[in-house]
């Protein structure tokens, strides 16, 4: 964790930082009354979208229903300053707690994707609550 150097409730980086995971936590008390799972996502995507160049898709939104979550998933293509990266966004719903949800933002080389894909849904599938966030 290092909420001084980034946004994010958690940040993960591969060892040669070649592709990263960054995570944020939403507990429905702290959302809007309106607000729906979909929403969260969509505004993160929005939000992204605002800050990059050429921002594409690349994979369309795709739902994933594993035994203790649903994972809804969508992969875009954006460029910051000089350099061109894959964005993989999820929205992770748990099956145990309709309290608390994440979304999450994994960005990758484009050239690497085929490779990185695969690491980045294992991360994905992975995510567990844990006690000390609930």
């Amino acid at each position: 964790e290092n909420e001084s150097k980034h946004p994010y409730d958690l940040q993960y980086f591969s060892s040669n930082q070649r592709m990263n995971t960054g995570v944020f936590l939403y507990k429905s008390e702290d959302l809007a009354e309106v607000s729906t799972p979909e929403n969260v996502f969509e505004w993160q995507i929005d939000d992204l979208r605002s800050n990059r160049k050429n921002f594409t898709i690349v994979e369309p939104i795709e739902t994933e229903t594993l035994l203790d979550k649903n994972i809804t998933t969508a992969v875009y293509a954006g460029e910051k300053d000089i350099s061109r990266f894959h964005y993989k966004l999820s929205l992770v719903e748990f099956a145990e707690s309709s309290e608390q949800l994440l979304v999450t933002i994994q960005v990758a080389i484009p050239s690497e994707w085929d490779t990185s894909k695969p690491i980045l849904e294992g991360i994905i599938r992975s995510a567990k609550l844990s006690s000390a966030r609930m």
